[in-house]
């Protein structure tokens, strides 16, 4: 395998590979990336802190908290870091929910999510280059903003229904949808199996009856 530096910047770097698979050679453009810590906060009242920041060419949107691992530092030490300085809130400690790849054919980017506990509100500390202002709100609003393509921040939205999922909230969270919007039935037997109930819905009745015994 041979590897030729094509570009070299602030963040990222751009590689270009020669490399064999399957007997075969074939060229890779891959662009190298230190990784990026992102965090799932709730606020006193269960709100979920985000931020409203400016990401070149898409304007403003809105996603929780993240930020670039620096040289040698580990993903929940960038954690802690980049919650204090973006939203004004130090937290007492960092759990793991999941690591992900946002473009894993062609980055190496690995962006770990965790959830913030402990939050005390300190100062932010804004790098000069960063236009962030901090929104807060409820989970199940947020989780409709994503099922409307509102949300269009991955990391965001994979903490988020990661969380919701491990903590069994799809359900509550669907019925509601369902009650308002009527989705298909393949659709809730997917969400049943998420929620590990089994794929035994047969009627959109069935499905109301089976989430209000479960819950």
């Amino acid at each position: 395998m041979r590897k030729r530096r094509v570009y070299e910047g602030e963040i990222i770097n751009l590689d270009d590979y020669s490399l064999t698979i399957e007997g075969r050679k074939v060229k890779r453009e891959l662009i190298d990336h230190p990784g990026a810590a992102a965090i799932l906060a709730f606020d006193e009242k269960g709100k979920i802190i985000l931020v409203r920041q400016h990401r070149f060419p898409r304007g403003y949107i809105l996603e929780i908290p993240a930020g670039t691992l620096e040289k040698g530092e580990s993903p929940k030490r960038c954690a802690l870091r980049e919650i204090q300085e973006e939203t004004g809130y130090k937290a007492k400690g960092m759990t793991h929910l999941i690591t992900y790849y946002p473009s894993v054919g062609y980055n190496t980017e690995a962006i770990h999510c965790f959830v913030a506990s402990g939050l005390t509100q300190v100062k932010k500390k804004l790098d000069t280059d960063e236009f962030i202002t901090v929104k807060k709100m409820e989970l199940s609003k947020l989780l409709k903003l994503i099922k409307s393509g509102k949300i269009i921040d991955s990391k965001t939205i994979c903490a988020v229904m990661v969380y919701a999922a491990k903590k069994k909230l799809l359900c509550i969270i669907f019925y509601k949808l369902v009650e308002s919007d009527q989705i298909y039935l393949t659709k809730i037997v997917l969400f049943f199996q998420i929620c590990k109930l089994g794929p035994k819905t047969q009627s959109v009745h069935v499905f109301y009856a089976q989430v209000m015994n479960v819950f």
